[in-house]
């Protein structure tokens, strides 16, 4: 192990002539587990060291598996270990903007996951460095009682103040003119940066509304759609900035960084905006259940914006150039594995009982995948939700149906299942096997208390 750490110092001296990633060494681990070994954390505590004295180098850490347990398990599993690597670094102070981690599951083994030995290889993480221009420097305390006092007249740039806000979901005022950084209830980051509206006012406002659960996706009907088909959504957010009574106009140029907070890594993830959808129907009611108060979008559509997971921010970073709405999601194929030019399927739900449409929302909602398609009225008590595309015949799903009476008592229909058993119903009769195949569901709608109603949304969640 050494040698790569003497190879390492050996090729900074030539860092001005060429700027590749240095391969340093790999760290390897015990089956089914991401705890550093005792021999590892030597080799660590001396490349934390080395970093110290090199500050225009950063790390990339890169965990890996061997192939035995499902894909999404190793992926985890491969960045446990990479974030392990990434932490042990942070405490031997390497600064956290020096480093970047990312799991790769099985995708990259080095040895056969055929035989023992292979499989040994291929349980690791692969350390490298990074030439960079920007110098990091060390953060040094200096006791400023030793410090003589300056006599010209410091000027501070407005710019380069920083204002921290804890926002809540209402409208709050910032200074245009300073960098300010605003996290969320549930831990979004938005930095606007100065200068970055047309405006002659001292004070602009700002609201922020996101949407992480199933709760809040079915309680606001917020369906995650595209033009192609439905989506999984890791999250989403919108922000709106009002120079007064009017929307701030942006200058040309100007972007905006987020991080959208999620648990875990998913590959192929893009970021989707969203315009807010206006409707001449009467609001539907939400009884006593708190609604978030992001905009409802119809249809999500791609956007060319990069978007990268940082494992230690628990997020993905992205930049957007405007105000709006947005989601972090992938077309549903990916996280099914499913046939991408499928023709689809159509539901059909009946209610039993009264339905009270000036009220009444539903949707049917992936138990494990975060999809969400709503249902739309095709009659007195009838609904449906045409062309569904990407969905296996094992997909864990949930109607669910919420409506208040005229007393504003909530009501629930709840129905788990998989499309397998009704398919084969509909194909049973020889007519329909050339057709797009239908769904028909019945069920009905119960009466609950706000509370239980709650309970069971939340539970969605899990």
């Amino acid at each position: 192990m050494k040698r790569y750490l003497v190879l390492f110092v050996l090729i900074i001296g030539l860092q001005q002539c060429w700027s590749q990633k240095i391969f340093i060494d790999t760290v390897f681990f015990r089956f089914d587990s991401h705890e550093l070994q005792e021999a590892d954390k030597i080799l660590l505590d001396s490349l934390g060291s080395t970093m110290l004295k090199y500050p225009t180098y950063f790390i990339e850490v890169f965990g890996h598996t061997d192939s035995i347990g499902s894909t999404a398990y190793n992926l985890e599993l491969s960045e446990k270990r990479a974030r392990e690597v990434a932490l042990y670094l942070r405490e031997k102070g390497v600064a956290l903007d020096r480093i970047s981690y990312e799991g790769m599951g099985t995708t990259q083994p080095v040895g056969s996951n055929l035989s023992f030995d292979g499989r040994v290889k291929n349980r690791r993480s692969d350390i490298s460095a990074i030439y960079t221009t920007e110098v990091f420097e060390p953060v040094v305390e200096v006791d400023s009682s030793e410090l003589e006092p300056e006599e010209e007249v410091v000027v501070i740039d407005p710019a380069t103040l920083i204002d921290t806000v804890n926002a809540e979901y209402d409208f709050f005022d910032i200074n245009p003119k300073h960098t300010t950084v605003i996290f969320t209830p549930q831990k979004t980051k938005l930095v606007i940066p100065p200068d970055a509206f047309e405006t002659d006012q001292e004070i602009i406002s700002v609201r922020m509304a996101e949407m992480f659960t199933r709760r809040d996706m079915i309680v606001a009907n917020q369906p995650t759609l595209s033009k192609d088909g439905p989506l999984e959504a890791a999250g989403m957010f919108s922000f709106e900035v009002r120079d007064g009574r009017r929307a701030a106009k942006i200058k040309e140029g100007v972007k905006f960084d987020a991080v959208v907070p999620a648990s875990r890594r998913d590959r192929d993830m893009a970021v989707y905006s969203g315009k807010a959808r206006r409707s001449r129907r009467r609001s539907r009611g939400s009884g006593g259940l708190q609604k978030p108060s992001m905009p409802n979008v119809s249809t999500w559509t791609e956007t060319k914006n990069p978007v990268k997971y940082n494992g230690l921010m628990n997020g993905y970073v992205i930049q957007v150039e405007r105000p709006g709405s947005y989601s972090i999601s992938r077309p549903l194929y990916y996280a099914l594995n499913s046939e991408r030019d499928d023709q689809g399927v159509d539901f059909n739900v009946k209610f039993k009982g009264k339905v009270y449409d000036k009220t009444f929302q539903g949707m049917i909602v992936g138990e494990v995948v975060k999809t969400y398609i709503p249902l739309k009225s095709k009659g007195k008590k009838e609904f449906e939700a045409a062309k569904v595309k990407f969905l296996r015949e094992e997909t864990e799903l949930v109607l669910i149906g919420i409506q208040y009476d005229n007393k504003g008592n909530p009501m629930l229909a709840k129905l788990s299942f998989k499309p397998d058993y009704y398919l084969k119903k509909f194909y049973k009769k020889k007519s329909n096997r050339k057709k797009r195949p239908t769904i028909k569901i019945k069920t009905k709608f119960r009466k609950v208390e706000l509370e239980r109603l709650e309970e069971i949304l939340t539970q969605l969640n899990v």
